[in-house]
Formats: C-alpha cells, sequence, structure tokens
C-alpha cells in the first residue's frame, strides 16, 4: 500500500513537470508526504491502510495562513505552531508532533521565547536524554541561547525533558520528569 502512495506521488511530481510548477516533496514521517507547488498545496496521508489526498488551492499566501489558523495552527514567520489542549509524557507530546508533520518546537530566537502561550507549562523539543547535563533540540542541534529558570536545569535524577512555564516571560525554562503530564507545542516549518 505504502508503494501505491509512492508511485501515486511519483506520478503527479512527473505529470507536473514542464507545467512551470516548482514541485518538491518533503517527507515527514513514514506514510506522511507534503507536495509544495507554487499555486497548489497538496497533502498526501497514509493513514491506517487508507490512502487519503487533500487538494487546496490557494491564490495567496493570505490564504495559506488562514488554512493553518482555521485548523488551530499559529503562523510566526515560516513556521507554524500548535499548542496543545490536553495533556501527554514529553514523548507522547513528540510522537503526536510526528503524527502530524511537526516536531516539539525549537526556541530560535527571543520572539518565539516570549510568544503568547495559553498554558502555564508546556513542552517543548530540548532533551538531555542522551548525555546528563548536555542539553540538545530534537533537531540534534545543540543548545547556544537558553532561557532557563533560576537554578534551572537542577538535574534532580530522571529530569531530563524541558518544560516552558509561562509565569516568567523570559527566564522560563524548567528540566522537568519527562513522564509527567504537560501540554506541548508543535512546531513545522513551512515554504511559501
Amino acid at each position: 500500500q505504502l508503494d501505491v502512495l509512492s508511485t501515486l506521488t511519483q506520478q503527479y511530481l512527473v505529470s507536473s513537470a514542464g507545467t512551470g510548477y516548482n514541485a518538491k516533496l518533503q517527507t515527514f514521517s513514514p506514510g506522511c508526504w507534503q507536495i509544495y507547488l507554487n499555486v497548489f498545496f497538496c497533502l498526501l496521508l497514509y493513514v491506517n491502510g487508507l490512502i487519503e489526498f487533500y487538494f487546496y488551492s490557494f491564490s495567496s499566501h493570505d490564504q495559506i495562513i488562514n488554512k493553518f489558523s482555521l485548523s488551530g495552527w499559529t503562523l510566526f514567520r515560516h513556521r507554524a505552531y500548535y499548542i496543545s489542549s490536553t495533556t501527554k509524557s514529553w514523548q507522547e507530546s513528540r510522537a503526536y508532533c510526528h503524527s502530524v508533520g511537526a516536531d516539539l518546537m525549537i526556541i530560535n530566537s527571543k520572539e518565539e521565547q516570549v510568544c503568547e502561550i495559553k498554558s502555564i507549562m508546556m513542552w517543548i523539543g530540548l532533551t538531555d536524554s542522551e548525555t546528563e547535563g548536555t542539553w540538545k533540540w530534537v533537531d540534534g542541534s545543540p543548545l547556544t541561547t537558553s532561557y532557563w529558570g533560576s537554578n534551572e536545569p537542577n538535574g534532580k535524577t530522571g529530569e531530563n525533558c524541558g518544560e516552558i512555564k509561562r509565569f516568567y516571560t523570559e527566564k522560563s525554562w524548567n528540566d522537568q520528569t519527562c513522564s509527567d503530564q504537560r501540554n506541548w507545542i508543535c512546531e513545522m516549518e513551512f515554504t511559501d
């Protein structure tokens, strides 16, 4: 069944060649692909043995923004953010983000750090689970700029996942036990 989806995707890309559309196939996770075109936004999903094809036509960047906003995502620069309304462990939160073609949020700027978030404590894509005390983002990049709270990270046993506490604006990061239940923030990069 995955071969069928791959064939359909390849046929679509081949059939669009020479039409002036700039097609790009991007794989986010097994069974989930996105195709970006200059004029069209297409999403192919393989879910539980079924192939689902969603085709959206947009005439402007504003319509792309509206589509993301209507589905619960917030856009900032070339990224979309999903703020959960339920709680999960850090690993379950990351799995959810992967299931929608995203990952836990990586904070690259002060603007992202101080963005308005509705929950008190939320998982972000920061962990030291590989090496205690060496914090990395979920994409493998090292932590270079941080917003740790006072006396954090404190390295208590098993506190290997990063959370953001919203009652402080800037110094709001905390290391926490990964199995604790928190809201989370997914982040997806997009191109227009």
